[in-house]
């Protein structure tokens, strides 16, 4: 008698283990195992990790001592109290052995054909299904593609957030691109005065580091969606990295953040025994190519993990299925396949799904560059939510973990911040971060 389970191709569910001599006790939410009376040790490592480079664990770690995560495309069994762990899904192979696409016009068919089966395979449900969407490129994608795929979408419910900030609004860009489809449009507003409790909620969720207020507003999306009856979002994750639509793609940098010149990270905040653990993390190549070993990179150990983690505590806290027709493995294979030059060209990235839905939409919309998602996360940190973060910087240095920061440079950098030295906010919302999941 023995047991079998396996994780989707890229990790889009969870799975967590724990395993010692006596017992092998597996769950989808850390919490579970925590219930189970797994001692809450976070992992020294994997933090320090995060705090010095911003990484979120490799494929198989989590941010907590002994408890650990099956890897995406992966499979265990566990037989005579035995765990074995195999890889079921090989991505790198399935890339190398797939015809190679000379003519671009080619490339063109089959991906436009790829899309749309891939959103008309995520379009069966027997529950309403609605969008989340921006104003961005993979959004309208997303509904221009669902337009063809199932002939009209004017019933369908959409959802995207605005914070009441002209610099961070895209309401106008989302009414221009919704405007062809006649979908309802929900625009769910996020204010500075929900963060306090959201951020509190969507922690206990999480059970580890989330990205920041975005994800916060991100999250309003899916409890109007639940609200509405909506039951299935479907979401544009996935696009940028199958097609290299991040910056770092075309200056060949081994930067993991979208749109810096300078690092987010704070190591001076840091101390001295607990930065020795935070050697980065090496990824592998398996590529011939710079730009494809960057893709595979992301799907598989940074960009891709901690966005689907983010994405389903969320849509699971609100009794929501998120489902990702971008992340079709066909379409992420073909994609990562292709030659750089139908992926990248005038410096830009996702050249071929511009070409492709060039038809459908506004040329403003189709080749506007790529605008990453935003709230006033900067300006309230250190205004509207200065008392929410002290508030959270005096709980830290009080946990039992205090030895791991040099409190002095954390009160200099948080005064820095204060009086305006704010290009970053990433390393204040660590700390926040950090003291809301320890406390």
């Amino acid at each position: 008698m023995g047991l079998f389970a396996a994780r989707d191709r890229f990790g889009i569910k969870p799975f967590y283990y724990h395993k010692n001599k006596d017992i092998f006790l597996f769950s989808s939410e850390i919490k579970a195992l925590f219930a189970a009376e797994i001692q809450k040790k976070p992992n020294e490592n994997v933090w320090s990790q995060y705090f010095a480079n911003g990484s979120y664990g490799l494929p198989d770690e989590t941010f907590w001592d002994g408890i650990k995560q099956l890897p995406a495309g992966h499979y265990f069994e566990y037989r005579n109290e035995e765990l074995t762990i195999e890889k079921w899904y090989d991505f790198v192979n399935n890339v190398k052995c797939q015809p190679k696409i000379k003519e671009y016009q080619e490339a063109k068919e089959i991906y436009t054909s790829l899309l749309i089966d891939s959103i008309t395979l995520r379009f069966r449900a027997d529950v309403p299904i609605g969008f989340n969407i921006s104003g961005g490129l993979d959004s309208s994608a997303l509904l221009a593609l669902a337009n063809i795929s199932q002939k009209d979408i004017s019933k369908i419910e959409a959802f995207t957030f605005y914070t009441g900030d002209e610099n961070y609004d895209e309401t106008s860009w989302v009414e221009q691109i919704i405007a062809s489809y006649k979908s309802p449009l929900n625009k769910v507003l996020f204010s500075s005065n929900e963060v306090n409790s959201l951020a509190q909620f969507i922690s206990e969720k999480q059970d580890e580091p989330f990205g920041g207020i975005p994800t916060l507003a991100y999250s309003k999306l899916f409890a109007a969606a639940s609200k509405k009856g909506v039951k299935v979002i479907l979401d544009g994750q996935g696009m940028d990295e199958q097609l290299a639509g991040y910056d770092y793609y075309r200056n060949n940098s081994q930067s993991t953040i979208q749109g810096v010149n300078k690092s987010p990270f704070r190591r001076n905040m840091l101390s001295d025994s607990f930065l020795n653990n935070s050697a980065k993390n090496k990824y592998p190549e398996p590529f011939d190519d710079t730009v494809q070993n960057l893709q595979y990179r992301d799907l598989f150990y940074t960009k891709i993990p901690r966005a689907l983690r983010f994405n389903d505590r969320i849509s699971m806290a609100y009794s929501t299925e998120l489902r990702t027709p971008f992340l079709d493995y066909r379409l992420v294979e073909f994609g990562v396949g292709l030659p750089t030059e139908f992926k990248i060209k005038d410096n830009q990235g996702k050249h071929l799904l511009r070409d492709v839905i060039s038809k459908y939409v506004d040329n403003g919309v189709s080749y506007a560059p790529k605008r990453p998602l935003q709230t006033p996360q900067r300006e309230w940190l250190g205004h509207e939510l200065k008392d929410f973060v002290q508030e959270n910087l005096d709980k830290l240095k009080s946990n039992p973990f205090k030895s791991w920061f040099n409190e002095v440079e954390i009160d200099k950098e948080w005064q820095q911040y204060l009086a305006g030295d704010n290009q970053s906010s990433f390393h204040i919302w660590q700390l926040v971060n950090y003291a809301m999941l320890m406390g």
